[in-house]
């Protein structure tokens, strides 16, 4: 983003879609505020077992939790 770059600080409010979530959070390292906090901690744990490379099932099964 053209702000981030130019050293300004970047927040962004009501992220509901999971998707812009995981791209803001994760990839623009930009902080959120959702009507979902619920959503961030699951991702938080999707995150953690896609790192830890566990079975396909385990992320196929974190990632349906996410989204129910």
């Amino acid at each position: 983003l053209e702000q981030k770059e130019r050293g300004l600080h970047v927040a962004v409010w009501t992220v509901n879609d999971v998707a812009e979530m995981h791209w803001m959070l994760e990839d623009l390292s930009i902080p959120i505020l959702t009507d979902h906090p619920s959503y961030v901690s699951k991702m938080t744990h999707l995150s953690a077992i896609r790192e830890k490379n566990y079975h396909d099932s385990a992320l196929e099964s974190a990632a349906n939790d996410l989204v129910n």
